[in-house]
């Protein structure tokens, strides 16, 4: 299981930082990490039972989608999972190349 992997789980931690900056900096509130490990905690139970296809419904930039994948790839399955994230993002380019550049 990766989640005992310390490198592992460093970079994922950076991965979760980089999101909840730029999540915050288009002002999109990402969710607790709290939150974050219940839904990796019940990616990885679901998968564990047999599911294979994951969606998330998102209004964000893919918070929620790291922490379910973060989940999923703690199995040790030879089967095929499907994570699917839906995202809707209405931000203006210009303004969030110029913000993420300071």
């Amino acid at each position: 299981m990766h989640w005992m992997d310390i490198d592992f789980l460093e970079r994922f931690l950076e991965v979760i930082t980089l999101i909840e900056e730029n999540s915050r900096r288009i002002k999109i509130a990402p969710i607790e990490r709290e939150d974050g490990l219940i839904l990796a905690s019940l990616s990885y139970y679901i998968a564990a039972l047999g599911g294979s296809v994951f969606i998330d419904a998102g209004a964000g930039i893919g918070y929620s989608t790291a922490w379910m994948l973060y989940g999923i790839s703690g199995l040790p399955i030879r089967k095929k999972i499907f994570l699917y994230a839906i995202e809707k993002i209405l931000i203006d380019i210009a303004t969030w190349r110029k913000t993420s550049r300071s």
